[in-house]
């Protein structure tokens, strides 16, 4: 959106080669924990993701969540699925 943020990510849980999970340090957010998971299918592998996040700021931060954030997060997802079906082609 043209904001420049910093953000500092950990990645831990990791079980290869099921899963990880990357959390917000500082960002953002007030909360941010992004989960892949990873499951063996015949002929690929099914990458799945969920996110917790919350945003600081309390009524704001739902406020803007409502009308901005969680657009601009779907949105972001939605490209992500395509570049990955461009790459890698789409399971039939």
């Amino acid at each position: 959106m043209g904001i420049p943020l910093n953000w500092i990510s950990e990645i831990r849980d990791m079980k290869e080669p099921a899963c990880f999970v990357d959390i917000q340090k500082r960002g953002p957010f007030k909360l941010w924990e992004h989960t892949h998971l990873f499951k063996e299918i015949p002929g690929g592998v099914e990458m799945t993701d969920s996110v917790e996040y919350a945003l600081p700021y309390g009524l704001l931060g739902q406020a803007i969540n409502k009308f901005l954030i969680a657009n601009k997060l779907k949105s972001i997802f939605d490209y992500r699925v395509e570049a990955i079906k461009k790459l890698f082609g789409e399971y039939r």
